[in-house]
Protein backbone atom coordinates (compact mmCIF):
# COMPACT_ATOMS: atom_id res chain seq x y z
CA UNK A 1 0.00 0.00 0.00
CA UNK A 2 1.60 3.57 -1.01
CA UNK A 3 2.18 5.75 2.19
CA UNK A 4 -0.97 8.05 1.01
CA UNK A 5 -3.12 5.33 0.93
CA UNK A 6 -1.97 3.72 4.14
CA UNK A 7 -2.15 7.35 5.45
CA UNK A 8 -5.63 7.82 4.79
CA UNK A 9 -6.93 4.00 6.23
CA UNK A 10 -5.15 4.59 9.51
CA UNK A 11 -6.79 8.14 9.80
CA UNK A 12 -10.07 6.88 8.87
CA UNK A 13 -9.68 3.82 11.55
CA UNK A 14 -8.66 6.99 14.48
CA UNK A 15 -11.97 8.60 13.05
CA UNK A 16 -13.89 5.51 13.56
CA UNK A 17 -12.44 5.03 17.16
CA UNK A 18 -13.31 8.18 18.17
CA UNK A 19 -16.08 8.95 16.70
CA UNK A 20 -17.45 11.48 14.37
CA UNK A 21 -16.75 15.05 15.03
CA UNK A 22 -16.44 18.34 13.42
CA UNK A 23 -13.17 19.53 12.47
CA UNK A 24 -10.66 16.54 13.43
CA UNK A 25 -9.63 15.30 9.96
CA UNK A 26 -6.71 16.79 10.16
CA UNK A 27 -5.53 16.02 13.58
CA UNK A 28 -6.70 12.83 12.51
CA UNK A 29 -4.38 12.41 9.39
CA UNK A 30 -1.37 13.99 11.59
CA UNK A 31 -1.87 11.31 13.89
CA UNK A 32 -2.35 8.80 11.31
CA UNK A 33 1.82 10.08 9.54
CA UNK A 34 2.83 10.01 13.18
CA UNK A 35 1.72 6.60 13.99
CA UNK A 36 3.39 5.45 10.86
CA UNK A 37 6.67 6.76 11.38
CA UNK A 38 6.68 5.12 14.76
CA UNK A 39 6.03 1.50 12.74
CA UNK A 40 8.72 2.47 10.11
CA UNK A 41 11.01 3.33 12.32
CA UNK A 42 10.29 0.01 14.69
CA UNK A 43 10.64 -1.88 11.94
CA UNK A 44 13.67 -0.45 10.95
CA UNK A 45 12.35 0.67 7.41
CA UNK A 46 14.57 2.65 5.06
CA UNK A 47 11.50 4.84 4.11
CA UNK A 48 11.88 8.53 4.24
CA UNK A 49 10.24 10.54 6.90
CA UNK A 50 7.68 12.67 5.98
CA UNK A 51 7.41 15.58 7.71
CA UNK A 52 3.96 16.24 9.08
CA UNK A 53 2.69 19.72 9.01
CA UNK A 54 2.52 21.62 12.70
CA UNK A 55 -0.62 20.58 14.33
CA UNK A 56 -3.65 23.48 13.58
CA UNK A 57 -4.59 24.69 16.53
CA UNK A 58 -8.11 22.91 17.74
CA UNK A 59 -11.33 24.27 16.02
CA UNK A 60 -14.41 26.06 18.03
CA UNK A 61 -16.94 23.23 18.52
CA UNK A 62 -20.00 23.68 15.89
CA UNK A 63 -23.18 24.98 17.51
CA UNK A 64 -25.51 22.18 18.54
CA UNK A 65 -28.86 22.71 15.99
CA UNK A 66 -31.28 24.64 17.30
CA UNK A 67 -34.44 22.83 17.41
CA UNK A 68 -37.35 24.96 16.79
CA UNK A 69 -40.84 23.37 18.36
CA UNK A 70 -44.54 24.17 17.90
CA UNK A 71 -46.17 21.25 19.52
CA UNK A 72 -45.95 21.87 22.98
CA UNK A 73 -46.02 18.35 23.71
CA UNK A 74 -42.23 18.30 22.02
CA UNK A 75 -41.10 21.08 24.14
CA UNK A 76 -42.44 20.10 27.83
CA UNK A 77 -40.51 17.11 26.84
CA UNK A 78 -37.51 18.99 26.20
CA UNK A 79 -37.80 21.03 29.17
CA UNK A 80 -38.09 17.84 31.18
CA UNK A 81 -35.13 15.72 29.51
CA UNK A 82 -33.08 19.80 30.27
CA UNK A 83 -33.94 19.22 33.94
CA UNK A 84 -33.39 15.58 34.40
CA UNK A 85 -30.11 15.72 32.81
CA UNK A 86 -28.91 18.97 35.02
CA UNK A 87 -30.42 17.64 38.26
CA UNK A 88 -32.07 14.26 38.33
CA UNK A 89 -35.26 12.22 37.87
CA UNK A 90 -35.97 11.70 41.63
CA UNK A 91 -36.64 15.20 41.77
CA UNK A 92 -38.01 15.67 38.59
CA UNK A 93 -40.92 13.25 40.14
CA UNK A 94 -40.82 15.20 42.89
CA UNK A 95 -41.99 18.33 40.72
CA UNK A 96 -44.36 16.42 39.10
CA UNK A 97 -45.75 15.45 42.36
CA UNK A 98 -45.07 11.73 41.41
CA UNK A 99 -43.92 9.03 44.37
CA UNK A 100 -41.23 7.42 42.32
CA UNK A 101 -39.32 7.75 39.32
CA UNK A 102 -41.01 5.12 37.38
CA UNK A 103 -43.44 7.60 35.57
CA UNK A 104 -40.56 10.05 34.72
CA UNK A 105 -38.64 7.80 33.07
CA UNK A 106 -41.76 5.84 30.90
CA UNK A 107 -42.42 10.06 29.72
CA UNK A 108 -38.22 9.72 28.79
CA UNK A 109 -38.89 6.77 27.13
CA UNK A 110 -41.49 7.85 24.99
CA UNK A 111 -43.90 4.80 27.03
CA UNK A 112 -46.49 7.29 28.00
CA UNK A 113 -48.72 9.61 25.92
CA UNK A 114 -48.15 13.23 26.90
CA UNK A 115 -51.65 14.87 27.44
CA UNK A 116 -52.37 18.31 26.97
CA UNK A 117 -52.63 18.07 31.20
CA UNK A 118 -49.21 16.45 31.30
CA UNK A 119 -47.76 19.16 29.32
CA UNK A 120 -49.04 22.23 31.33
CA UNK A 121 -47.59 19.90 34.57
CA UNK A 122 -44.28 19.99 33.14
CA UNK A 123 -44.47 23.85 32.06
CA UNK A 124 -45.49 24.53 35.05
CA UNK A 125 -43.26 22.78 37.28
CA UNK A 126 -39.93 23.16 35.29
CA UNK A 127 -40.96 26.72 33.35
CA UNK A 128 -41.57 28.34 30.08
CA UNK A 129 -39.65 26.74 26.87
CA UNK A 130 -36.64 28.28 26.18
CA UNK A 131 -37.10 31.49 23.92
CA UNK A 132 -34.90 30.44 20.75
CA UNK A 133 -34.25 31.93 17.19
CA UNK A 134 -35.28 30.23 14.49
CA UNK A 135 -32.49 29.55 11.85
Amino acid sequence: MQRHALTRHVAYGLYRHRGPAAGTAFGDWTAAERLLDLVAEALGSAEPQVEAEPEAPPAAPEPAPVKVHTDPAETALELLEAFVAEANRAEAAKRLGYKSTSTVGRILRGERALSPELVAKIQAAFGPAPRRKAG
